[in-house]
């Protein structure tokens, strides 16, 4: 009986001792990184926006993948020269016409047909 109240006697702190604490809790968001981001990193990066990420090519397990084309999403459209110019359908260093295919079972790899050449981009995600 007497150990039945002890364990209740403890229980019944540590919920007051938990259930008291001053302790903020302090929540960090991220957020997909953006042209800026990216060229500060590697200045170099071939990079283009769609569906408001950033891919980016030359990224060798990417390369290394097994991909089958899904379907064809659209076109670059512009040519962006400063990090401030990306938008949906802007590139850096793609030709403008560069034509955008969908891959099965990989919605963060995209595929970029252009003059007889093919590239594998990788959505750039959250960091």
């Amino acid at each position: 009986m007497n150990s039945n109240r002890f364990l209740l006697l403890i229980a019944i702190s540590l919920l007051w001792l938990v259930g008291c604490s001053n302790q903020d809790i302090k929540v960090h968001t991220t957020e997909k990184p953006d042209a800026a981001e990216i060229l500060k990193l590697d200045s170099n990066a071939d990079i283009f926006q769609w569906g408001d990420s950033i891919y980016q090519t030359g990224i060798d397990w990417v390369d290394e993948l097994k991909l089958e084309e899904k379907e064809h999403i659209g076109e670059i459209e512009f040519k962006a020269s400063k990090p401030e110019d990306f938008k949906n359908g802007a590139a850096n260093k793609l030709p403008i016409g560069a034509e955008i295919y969908s891959v099965k079972d990989h919605d963060d790899i995209l595929i970029v047909k252009f003059e007889n050449e093919v590239k594998r981009y990788l959505a750039s995600s959250e960091g």
